[in-house]
C-alpha cells in the first residue's frame, strides 16, 4: 500500500524485489489530491531489494507505504491473483469513522485485510475494527496516516475509528485461504 499527496494525485506503479507488482485498487480523496493504492505480488520466498513507487514523474510532497506479507494464502494464478478474491473501497471528506463493506465471502476459511488513509495531526489515535489486529500504522509529516488491519476470519465490515475529523479513504480485500486452492 502506498499513500501519496499532490495536486492532482497520479496512480503509482510499483517495482522491485524481483516481483511483479499489480494494482489491486486505488482510492482518491474527494479533492483528488491524495491517493491510496494497494498492490499485490507473489514470490516463492522472501526476496531482497528495494521497492520503487513511480508516480509518472510527479513530485510528491508527502508519501508513506506499508508492505505486508501473508502466509497460508492461495498461490494459484500469477502475481498473487489467486489470493485476492474481492476488494472494495470507501471514503469521505469528513468524519472520525470509516467502514468499507465487502460482499459475502466466497468461503468461511478466507481472511480479511484493510488499509485506511486519514488526514490527521500528531495526536490522532486510529483504532482498528472489532476483532481486527493492527498490522502497522505510519504517519507522514504529522498530516496523514496509513493504518493496516487483519482478521483471519470473514468480516464484510472492515472499519476504523479515530479522534480527529478529516479526509479518509479505505480499501478492503478478501484473502483466499490456501486450503481451497
Amino acid at each position: 500500500m502506498v499513500l501519496a499527496n499532490s495536486d492532482p494525485g497520479n496512480t503509482p506503479t510499483a517495482s522491485g524485489n524481483g516481483l511483479t507488482w499489480v494494482e489491486v485498487a486505488t482510492a482518491n480523496t474527494a479533492d483528488s489530491r491524495n491517493t491510496l493504492t494497494m498492490f499485490r505480488a507473489m514470490g516463492a520466498s522472501p526476496s531482497a531489494g528495494a521497492i520503487t513507487f513511480d508516480f509518472g514523474a510527479q513530485t510528491k510532497s508527502r508519501a508513506t507505504w506499508s508492505v505486508v506479507e501473508f502466509t497460508n494464502m492461495d498461490t494459484t494464478g500469477t502475481n498473487g491473483s489467486g489470493a485476492v478474491v474481492q476488494n472494495a473501497k470507501n471514503g469521505a471528506t469528513t468524519g472520525t469513522a470509516l467502514t468499507v463493506t465487502l460482499a459475502a465471502f466466497a468461503d468461511v476459511n478466507n481472511a480479511t485485510f484493510g488499509v485506511l488513509m486519514v488526514n490527521n495531526n500528531p495526536t490522532t489515535i486510529i483504532t482498528e475494527g472489532t476483532g481486527f489486529t493492527e498490522v502497522n500504522e505510519n504517519k507522514v509529516n504529522a498530516i496523514w496516516a496509513i493504518h493496516t488491519e487483519f482478521k483471519d476470519t470473514n468480516d464484510t465490515t472492515v472499519n476504523w475509528t479515530w479522534d480527529v475529523d478529516g479526509f479518509n479513504q479505505g480499501i478492503a480485500v478478501e484473502i483466499k485461504n490456501a486450503t481451497q486452492a
